[in-house]
């Protein structure tokens, strides 16, 4: 089903994969080690999860 109000400049922004980057990057820096989501949900399209210090799966790092 579309969507039917388009985004606010601000909504827009924090949906935005930049500004999960910098959460993220923020999350690191106070040593907490994090990851980004992608999802389906058009308002929440990156989710910034904790990782668990014993994975037993290889974690990406980068993506093309």
């Amino acid at each position: 089903m579309p969507n039917p109000a388009p985004l606010s400049p601000l909504r827009r922004h924090l949906c935005s994969y930049d500004h999960a980057a910098r959460v993220a990057g923020a999350m690191a820096d106070a040593g907490l080690d994090v990851a980004i989501e992608s999802t389906v949900n058009p308002l929440q399209p990156w989710r910034i999860v904790e990782t668990p210090s014993e994975a037993a799966e290889p974690r990406i790092l980068a993506c093309a």
